[in-house]
């Protein structure tokens, strides 16, 4: 199998990291929990908008909307937990 995919996706969470990073440095004082609460709400407002639109056009179920919902959530509070304990 191609490792194409795994390299996109590597760069694609780098990206996604660095910018996490940005807004983080505009956030105010880092921390854990402060990285992780900045990771849910750009998550909310930016990540699962574009999840559920693009699912809901080609008619694909809710779940499918949940469970890559979910993902990318776990995804953006980690990475915002880890920038943020880093910022200490």
């Amino acid at each position: 199998k191609s490792p194409i995919p795994f390299i996109i996706t590597f760069v694609a969470l780098l990206v996604m990291a660095a910018v996490l990073s940005g807004v983080l440095g505009h956030y105010g004082p880092l921390s854990v929990k402060g990285g992780a609460m900045c990771g849910a709400y750009l998550w909310l407002g930016f990540v699962v908008t574009t999840v559920v639109v693009n699912n809901a056009y080609p008619g694909r179920k809710v779940s499918l909307s949940a469970i890559d919902g979910v993902h990318w959530l776990g995804v953006l509070v980690i990475q915002g937990a880890v920038l943020g304990a880093f910022g200490k």
